[in-house]
């Protein structure tokens, strides 16, 4: 109900939310929280394409043929042009002025690390339709949860309550936006994430003892202490710990980071770029 207030709250006055969703769908393993971020970015898209008002629904449905599940954002709004529409899920695209645009590449991501689809159908002036389709638990129960046995084997926690089989990334970033993009690609992906605002804070997490097995940073955070500074200090306390900068300014990096034996990864970039990245650098 709390969430359900929320969406009612972020469509505002001018928009109203119709609801028809379907009772007894199939299990389904979802992230309950990256779902609910998810459909809440969709619905503020779907806001911001009614200026004057008008009516979102929201549904449910199991697809015909392979029974998976439907989540379906609809507006009657001003809807996209196909050049628009080509590029709605790119990380960092946005048609709304000034801002980061990472709400559908968000959700793309999402959906994308839940092993379904996105399916996104506008037209000018007609509105927009947004699907997120995902495969269903094959384990013959149904309800409208997504948890279930095998999503709770699925990742066994630490004593430190994260997965202690899988690698440990410290993201490190200025921008709220970009490192919550970044933590749920590689949280999704399955790695543990730990996250800092600032090249201070990822020091103090370090000297904490904090297990990192990847110091993922921007190289550029106006403020305090750069990505390559924090590269530089995090390996004198960790002389081993293998190092990933990102930035949108490739050609200012300084020459020094090949001497510092910095994997780098160019902004803006797409989750697969990252996830590629990421492996790589562990690997090294």
């Amino acid at each position: 109900m709390e969430f359900s207030e929320m969406l009612v709250r972020t469509l505002g006055d001018k928009v109203d939310l119709r609801l028809d969703l379907r009772p007894g769908l199939p299990l389904c393993h979802l992230d309950p929280t990256h779902l609910e971020m998810a459909l809440l970015n969709v619905l503020i898209n779907a806001r911001d394409a009614l200026p004057d008002g008008g009516e979102v629904t929201v549904a449910t449905s199991i697809a015909r043929g392979d029974g998976r599940v439907i989540l379906c954002v609809i507006d009657r709004g001003i809807g996209m042009p196909p050049d628009v529409l080509r590029r709605a899920t790119e990380p960092f695209f946005t048609t709304k002025g000034p801002g980061t645009g990472l709400g559908l590449a968000m959700v793309h991501g999402f959906v994308q690390q839940s092993q379904g689809r996105l399916e996104i159908d506008s037209r000018p002036g007609e509105g927009t339709t947004v699907r997120m389709i995902f495969p269903i638990v094959d384990n013959g129960q149904h309800g409208a949860g997504g948890n279930g046995p095998d999503h709770e084997a699925a990742a066994a926690p630490g004593a430190d309550g994260t997965a202690a089989s899988k690698p440990c990334v410290l993201v490190v970033e200025d921008n709220d936006d970009v490192r919550e993009l970044a933590e749920s690609v590689l949280g999704m992906a399955g790695y543990a994430v730990l996250a800092a605002a600032s090249g201070e804070q990822a020091l103090a997490l370090l000297r904490q003892g904090a297990r990192v097995d990847l110091l993922f940073t921007d190289a550029i955070m106006p403020g305090g202490m750069n990505g390559l500074q924090l590269a530089d200090e995090a390996r004198r306390l960790r002389p081993r710990l293998p190092v990933l900068v990102t930035t949108g300014y490739m050609d200012e990096l300084p020459r020094q980071d090949q001497a510092r034996r910095l994997n780098v990864l160019a902004k803006p970039y797409k989750h697969d770029e990252l996830l590629a990245q990421v492996e790589a650098a562990l690997g090294a």
